[in-house]
């Protein structure tokens, strides 16, 4: 096998080195709704965009 100078994701044809995720862990439906903005807050100030 040859050794290529190159990342795999790249050799396999990937477009990009970003890869978009999301939170899925902003609250629970037994949380007061004070506690649930809050933590939605709080997740929107440490979210990071593009």
């Amino acid at each position: 096998m040859q050794k290529m100078d190159m990342p795999l994701y790249k050799v396999l044809g990937a477009k990009s080195d970003i890869v978009e995720a999301y939170n899925t862990h902003g609250g629970w439906l037994s949380w007061p709704l004070d506690k649930l903005v809050e933590n939605a807050m709080e997740l929107k100030m440490r979210a990071t965009t593009r």
